[in-house]
């Protein structure tokens, strides 16, 4: 036979084959932006976040998932204990985080990442550009390198959850456009799905603002349509909004494993406690406007600055030239809807960004703030700039497609003006970025041994916690020693260098603060001073203290010194506390345990600090010592605990007290009962030589089945409808 001549490509090929060559161009050029330092071995940011809360939350993820099998529910190295997945920006069902599975090194895994994460940035951009307005290829390739280039970027690089879900809303955005165009219940999955992994990627402000930037799209949609009288533009926009309803809430159920857990333990957080005034703070000043065009005007990260302008959430600079081109696109304000739809979403937004120095004194963001969903406590407010900007480079987008309709037959021409302002764009952004963290990474050092407290925690095994009194290591700025951090924090032996056992976590200012602190501020505790509380700690499961000053107090012996592991430093001396207790003990030993009942009392931070309800269970009588226990970690969800078959009654867990715990045994089962903040009690029966107790919240059951169900209908719905279309092409 001889062989068929090849077919000319369809057009939608040539389209697709179009459409693949300008990502791979947006691609490249925010590559040759970001390789170094991203990519580049033994780096790493400074900054808290990274440090504090990524690092550990990535660890905890592979170490419960490759040794244990398990999604990390609980955290039992920080603080007293808290929950793990509820903890929001710990992110551990984001779907990319599987990465962390298979790349040993946490922080390059981290920066890898990112860096594909800005990749998806421009190229969801340059879609939104090229297929939701319908620019012009080259116009469209400048705003997928503009958005993915921004300054706002090159300023939050040490916050990976932020980017990892700001990343998404150009897809979003897109997608949601494209429903817009026409309408239809199979035009709402893809919305929801891009919606529900910006939610999974572990930061409410992005996806919050990419919904109320949706609102926006919605009413002023940037669709231009007949309008049909009013009676068919309301039509239109009743259809609309409720598909943002439907969209919304197949998100939602999408994510459910994860925001159930999370919504229950903002429940006992004290944010709710808040001023009225919190979700103001670190509003944009208006004057700061003027980084548009003047951009060395922005302070160095690591310059001095108002707490509250703080220039790393501050930097909007996207390019001069940007600027310009989206002057030229407002030209068409007139007659375009999409460009009337994008000026009122970058006017709206860099408006409301102003917060308190908005108008009527703030009073327009104040009201945006009770009338939008999800907004009451959120901080930042200049992170909504982050959105207008995705519009400002749109309407420079179009100001370049305009330039290109002047010689629509010089086709050549326009791709080198357009590759000339991508290239422009990045030029600007280089000295911009070089003020912002993304051009200042430290080296990453490895830490002898023999230098740190480390190796005095190694060679004392058993589950501890430690309490630091020491200032060895400012780890919120000194990122070189990230590795140590992480090991501090999730390494039971180890846990020395940034305070576990401490009663502020690793999560402050980035998850809610929970029972312990109450506790702490309810009897006002002072445990860093030269006196801490060994009772208090003994309850908390905190064993040895570190310290490089001297400390007087009672109920702490002497019992080594370590070499710090940075030069000029005072040697840091170890202290045990002689009044320790397990974390699993009978009720005798800790009732008559000197300080326990300072924990009871009437709280005032709902349902933490309540004692338990019905009469308190029996302990075991005191003629005789106790009978011995052991306890052995199965995994961060679950603790063995071992006792004499003949043994029976009370049994007190030390952790912070959250509902959600269950002690199992051959034959029976019992919730855990919150006695304090850092006490959950149950009765062991006679007859029953191993206990085990498991965190396994309600609010993580139903989420997961929520979940499960929705993206099995959604699944199920994709595939009856492909099947639906080849039917009917085969008919």
């Amino acid at each position: 036979m001889l062989p068929q001549p090849e077919q000319d490509p369809t057009p939608s090929n040539r389209r697709f084959s179009a459409a693949a060559a300008d990502v791979g161009w947006v691609c490249l050029l925010l590559a040759a932006f970001y390789a170094w330092p991203l990519l580049a071995p033994g780096l790493n940011y400074r900054g808290g976040d990274p440090v504090l809360s990524a690092y550990p939350y990535r660890y905890l993820f592979r170490e419960s998932v490759l040794r244990h099998g398990v999604v990390p529910l609980w955290n039992p190295y920080s603080g007293g204990g808290l929950p793990s997945l509820a903890a929001y920006q710990g992110a551990c069902l984001y779907p990319p985080h599987g990465l962390f599975l298979i790349i040993p090194s946490i922080g390059f895994g981290c920066r890898l990442l990112l860096f594909l994460h800005y990749l998806l940035q421009g190229a969801g951009a340059y879609g939104l550009a090229r297929f939701g307005l319908g620019v012009r290829r080259g116009a469209a390739v400048f705003a997928g390198v503009a958005v993915g280039a921004s300054a706002f970027n090159a300023a939050h690089v040490e916050h990976f959850v932020i980017i990892e879900s700001y990343s998404w809303i150009p897809l979003i955005l897109w997608t949601w456009i494209e429903f817009l165009k026409r309408p239809g219940a199979r035009r709402l999955a893809a919305p929801a799905l891009c919606l529900a992994c910006s939610i999974l990627a572990g930061h409410s402000q992005s996806w919050l603002y990419a919904l109320d930037a949706m609102g926006l799209l919605t009413v002023f949609p940037p669709v231009d349509a007949p309008w049909n009288g009013w009676a068919g533009a309301a039509k239109r926009r009743l259809t609309a909004l409720g598909g943002l309803a439907a969209v919304g809430a197949l998100a939602l159920l999408l994510t459910a494993a994860q925001l159930l857990p999370t919504m229950e333990m903002a429940g006992y957080s004290e944010r709710r406690r808040d001023p009225p005034d919190y979700g103001e703070a670190s509003s944009f000043p208006p004057r700061f406007f003027l980084h548009y065009l003047l951009p060395g005007r922005l302070p160095r990260y690591d310059e001095p600055h108002d707490s509250e302008t703080n220039p790393v959430e501050m930097a909007a600079f996207v390019g001069r030239v940007t600027v310009l081109l989206a002057l030229v696109g407002l030209a068409g304000v007139v007659r375009r809807a999409s460009t009337r739809a994008l000026a009122v979403w970058a006017l709206a937004l860099a408006i409301l960004a102003t917060g308190k120095f908005g108008p009527f004194d703030g009073g327009l963001f104040r009201l945006a703030e009770h009338a939008l969903p999800g907004w009451h406590g959120l901080r930042v407010p200049a992170r909504l700039l982050g959105v207008a900007n995705i519009a400002l480079v749109l309407l420079a987008a179009q100001g370049l497609d305009r330039i290109g309709a002047l010689r629509p037959r010089a086709a050549s021409r326009f791709g080198v003006l357009a590759a000339l302002c991508c290239l422009l764009a990045l030029a600007e952004q280089i000295p911009v970025s070089a003020r912002l963290p993304l051009r200042h990474p430290t080296p990453e050092t490895e830490i002898p041994a023999s230098a740190s407290l480390q190796a005095w925690f190694k060679a004392h095994p058993g589950e501890h916690r430690v309490f630091q009194l020491t200032d060895i290591v400012d780890i919120s700025r000194y990122d070189s020693l990230a590795g140590a951090a992480r090991e501090a924090l999730l390494e039971p032996n180890t846990s020395v260098y940034a305070g576990v056992g401490t009663l502020t976590s690793y999560v402050e200012g980035l998850t809610p603060l929970l029972g312990v602190e109450e506790l702490l501020r309810l009897y006002r505790r002072n445990l860093y001073s030269p006196q801490p509380d060994a009772r208090l700690l003994g309850l908390m499961n905190v064993r040895y203290l570190t310290a490089d000053k001297p400390i007087t107090a009672d109920g702490w012996e002497w019992v080594d010194w370590a070499q710090p592991c940075e030069p000029d430093r005072r040697p840091v001396a170890i202290f045990q506390n002689t009044k320790f207790l397990p974390p699993v003990a009978w009720a005798a030993d800790v009732e008559e345990s000197p300080g326990s009942s300072m924990l009871d009392g009437p709280g005032d931070s709902g349902e933490a600090l309540q004692p338990a309800p019905g009469r308190r269970p029996s302990a075991p009588r005191r003629d005789s010592p106790t009978p011995a226990i052991a306890i052995r970690r199965l995994s961060p969800n679950r603790l063995q605990v071992d006792k004499p078959a003949e043994a029976e009654g009370d049994l007190v867990f030390s952790t912070s007290a959250y509902p959600g715990w269950t002690a199992q045994w051959d034959g029976g089962a019992e919730p855990l009962r919150a006695q304090n903040a850092l006490q959950l009690r149950f009765h062991a029966p006679g007859g029953v030589s191993r206990i085990d107790l498991v965190f396994d919240p309600f609010s993580f059951r139903l989420g997961l089945f929520l979940s499960l169900l929705a993206w099995s209908a959604l699944a199920g719905a994709r595939l009856t409808s492909g099947r639906a279309r080849r039917y009917n092409e085969d008919e």
